[in-house]
């Protein structure tokens, strides 16, 4: 038998897949069609989740910066803090978008502001914003320092503060 190939992006009757892979093993497919703009909208889903996977990877990196600065009731739980917090839709809602941040390919101020929250809630101790900054960025003057003072919004709060009770 021979292998035929769909063009899985063609519109139309489904396309059947028979691969003869010797010693008389066959295997027969389906493969779904689907049209040109429904491919690329998928195609560009995966692209852009993919994006936010990248994102989310920087941010993580980022915020174990500050890794030194974490209470030791909080040590071995802290690098699963952060991920739970990028799960939040509140925080997922706005994360990933940079604004006019210079320099960076997330809403920094909005990290450091959850770092803030994070403070008063005494995840970091024995630290204030201009340690934070020079963990993070490695210079005192630096706008993450004011970042860190920002508040949050209520809803985030919220759902940070009922995420850190569960911990």
């Amino acid at each position: 038998m021979k292998n035929r190939k769909a063009n899985k992006r063609s519109t139309g009757r489904p396309n059947i897949s028979i691969i003869n892979h010797g010693s008389g093993t066959i295997s027969i497919g389906v493969i779904t069609q689907v049209s040109e703009s429904e491919y690329q909208a998928k195609r560009q889903a995966m692209v852009e989740e993919a994006e936010k996977v990248m994102l989310k990877n920087a941010i993580l990196r980022y915020v174990m910066r500050l890794t030194d600065l974490v209470d030791d009731k909080w040590k071995d739980r802290y690098d699963q803090l952060w991920p739970q917090i990028l799960e939040i839709p509140e925080v997922k809602a706005q994360i990933y978008d940079k604004g006019k941040q210079a320099g960076t390919l997330f809403n920094r101020n909005l990290v450091g502001s959850i770092i803030g929250l994070l403070k008063e809630h005494e995840v970091y101790s024995n630290t204030n914003a201009t340690k934070m900054a020079i963990a993070l960025e490695g210079t005192e003057k630096h706008s993450i320092r004011q970042a860190i003072a920002i508040p949050v919004s209520k809803e985030i709060s919220d759902a940070v503060q009922q995420l850190l009770d569960k911990q």
